[in-house]
């Protein structure tokens, strides 16, 4: 339902999400930060195209910058 109402899914921190809950071991109880990660890895395969999602959407807050930067070296 997210990807219809906004073409791509929402940044995890513009849901109020925190960097936290951003564990990266998918299983069963996966947050939705782990669900944006897993979907970012599989929809993203160049920086012009990660970059133009990220700018569409909300800054991240500097909590967050380790994690935005570890996706975007992938």
């Amino acid at each position: 339902m997210l990807l219809a109402a906004h073409g791509a899914l929402p940044v995890p921190w513009a849901l109020g999400e925190e960097v936290g809950s951003l564990r990266e071991k998918f299983d069963e109880h996966d947050s939705y930060a782990d669900a944006w990660s897993l979907w970012v890895r599989h929809r993203f395969d160049d920086p012009k195209t990660w970059g133009e999602y990220l700018q569409a959407q909300p800054r991240h807050p500097e909590a967050w910058a380790k994690a935005v930067a570890r996706l975007s070296r992938r």
